[in-house]
């Protein structure tokens, strides 16, 4: 029988027994080794890959959870949902949904609580087992933002409404109005002042204060072209919230 050896500062070392026999070195060798390698450059600078990353088709969205040990991804085709584990470097799960992703949230630090807007009009709600709840709005939805505050959920969609579903009563409550008929694109909410800003398809955006559930102000982003009745509509807004500015 011929044991493998490794030799560390001129001691020999052999692997005779154990329940991990196809590791080469013992534990105190492979964390001795883990911290040299912080000062070695080409480890620092090294690119990991995650398997699986990736759909058959496309992918429509991808977000990291808060405590950053996941990321989760919506695609097709088949509409599909993947989670990913940065430790492992793989991918956890991935769950088949009936229909197309449009956005979704992540309600709690990790993977384990979702909610999904899907391309049918309908709102899903994911737990470890599956999906938990399904409900539906009036219009086909576009973008989502969470209240943490008020458990407010609010969702722009193609109409002149911002629904808001309240996840603590689990009822929808009465929607802001906005001045347009053409929709809202994008939907963002601010972690410090709370206002929700939403980027319209006529070019404008608007805050509104969820605690007077009422708009602040009204804002043309294209100023320019207001004489023309010419106006690009707004795709993505969102807060830099190291500095609570928007970026539109």
């Amino acid at each position: 029988m011929v044991l493998k050896s490794t030799t560390s500062n001129n001691v020999s070392v052999y692997q005779v027994s154990g329940s991990n026999v196809s590791r080469s070195l013992p534990d105190w060798i492979a964390k001795k080794r883990k911290r040299a390698l912080k000062n070695d450059l080409d480890y620092q600078n090294r690119v990991e890959l995650i398997q699986d990353f990736e759909f058959r088709e496309s992918s429509t969205k991808i977000k990291v959870t808060q405590d950053g040990q996941y990321a989760m991804a919506t695609g097709t085709y088949k509409p599909q949902i993947h989670v990913y584990d940065f430790a492992n470097l793989s991918m956890k799960f991935e769950r088949h949904t009936d229909t197309e992703n449009v956005d979704f949230l992540m309600l709690s630090s990790d993977w384990t609580k979702s909610v999904h807007l899907q391309n049918d009009r309908s709102i899903e709600f994911h737990v470890k087992g599956g999906m938990h709840y399904r409900t539906r709005i009036p219009k086909f939805g576009r973008s989502m933002c969470y209240n943490d505050v008020n458990c407010d959920l609010y969702v722009g969609a193609s109409g002149n409404e911002i629904y808001r579903l309240n996840l603590e009563q689990g009822r929808f409550m009465k929607p802001f109005q906005i001045e347009s008929d053409l929709g809202v694109n994008s939907i963002d909410i601010n972690p410090v002042h709370g206002l929700v800003a939403a980027g319209l398809e006529d070019g404008t955006v608007e805050f509104w204060d969820p605690r007077a559930k009422q708009r602040v102000v009204k804002m043309a982003v294209n100023s320019d072209d207001l004489d023309n009745n010419e106006r690009n509509e707004i795709s993505c807004v969102t807060y830099v919230y190291q500095r609570s500015r928007l970026w539109i």
